[in-house]
């Protein structure tokens, strides 16, 4: 076997292990985050910072600079989509 060989199978075993579901996790009880649920962990975990504010802001002011998409012309419309788009991402 060459090291070529050797290391693809590698990369597959690696590849395979991180698709495995690991512990607590228990498909009988589990149960999806519901809307209500999913918005409170997004804005304890994530929205109170405000490196997520910034982040969206200055990208949609870079997109909005250079008319990306362009659909969405260069207005406060514009911006406003672009920023909420850049919040969604």
């Amino acid at each position: 076997m060459g090291l070529a060989q050797s290391s693809n199978e590698s990369l597959r075993e690696a590849f395979a292990k991180s698709l495995t579901v690991h512990e607590p996790f228990d498909a009988k009880t589990y149960k999806p985050l519901t809307g209500r649920e999913r918005w409170q962990r997004w804005v304890s975990e994530d929205g109170r910072s405000p490196a997520i504010h910034v982040e969206s802001l200055g990208t949609a002011a870079y997109l909005q600079t250079f008319n990306v998409p362009a659909d969405w012309s260069r207005t406060w419309g514009g911006f406003a989509r672009r920023t909420g788009s850049s919040y969604g991402g």
